[in-house]
């Protein structure tokens, strides 16, 4: 399952949850750790309770980015994530609980802050606050964060870096992605349609015999990125095999197979699609 469904998944379990409490405490179990991943963080209250505004801030802008560089995330404040060995090996996990400090004076911040975290500024962020029925004014932030439409993200609370979720961690992402993000390759991709019919000949003009006409009726489209320049065709007779060249891309191919039995049934037409493979 994609890391995107994962992350959606986890925070509407949570959110739909009869007992959302319950639910964010159950991802706090230390003979089945709750690891950090690609998708999924845990944050607490900042040590310095003097700077807690501009460290949230940081936090959650480097979240922010990092996340819709990514392929979205969750994330929860409230969780203490440690360094545990599952297995003999070393990962963040779901340690303990340590409530933030007025869950929703929290969501309305994050709200407020969300509009200046990143440039450009991200949409369709979901933020949901969970107060503990034993503490009234104490609990959990649970932040839904999807993947960006605008990539790359930059976070302008984080030093102003552009950010990348890796593993367990907000990385700084490294020059070559930064540079396939800002200059995606470009090319083109051909997409065929055939259409195959055919019709059986006046037996008096062939001497007698049953003989079929066939025709076919092939559309190139070019659904790629880039314009396709002089672009060249071969094409094999025995099966609908497309070669295509074009000067300004490798070539492609595509391949068409149409059913016997359909083609008997259906003399008007049988319609087939595909798309190249290089």
């Amino acid at each position: 399952m994609p890391a995107p469904s994962m992350a959606r998944d986890v925070f509407e379990r949570i959110v739909n949850a009869p007992d959302s409490v319950a639910g964010i405490r159950a991802l706090i179990n230390t003979a089945n750790p709750t690891p950090e991943t690609d998708w999924l963080d845990f944050k607490t209250e900042p040590h310095d309770q003097k700077q807690r505004d501009r460290k949230i801030g940081e936090t959650w802008s480097e979240a922010l980015g990092g996340f819709a560089n990514n392929q979205g995330g969750v994330l929860i404040w409230g969780i203490d994530a440690r360094k545990i060995k599952v297995r003999g090996v070393e990962i963040d996990a779901a340690w303990g609980e340590k409530p933030m400090t007025d869950p929703i004076a929290l969501m309305s911040r994050l709200t407020e802050l969300q509009r200046g975290a990143t440039d450009p500024p991200l949409a369709n962020v979901e933020i949901k606050p969970y107060e503990l029925p034993e503490r009234p004014g104490s609990g959990f932030v649970v932040c839904y964060v999807p993947e960006g439409a605008f990539k790359p993200y930059r976070s302008e609370q984080a030093s102003r870096q552009y950010y990348l979720r890796a593993g367990d961690n907000f990385i700084v992402m490294p020059r070559s992605v930064l540079a396939a993000m800002f200059h995606p390759r470009s090319r083109p991709v051909f997409k065929a349609r055939a259409t195959l019919s055919w019709a059986l000949v006046d037996r008096a003009q062939v001497g007698g015999r049953d003989v079929a006409q066939l025709a076919c009726n092939i559309e190139l489209i070019n659904s790629g990125t880039a314009s396709a320049k002089d672009v060249f065709i071969l094409v094999k007779t025995h099966v609908i095999e497309l070669a295509i060249f074009c000067e300004n891309h490798e070539q492609q191919a595509i391949r068409l197979e149409f059913d016997t039995a359909e083609m008997l049934e259906r003399r008007d037409g049988c319609c087939r699609e595909a798309t190249a493979t290089d």
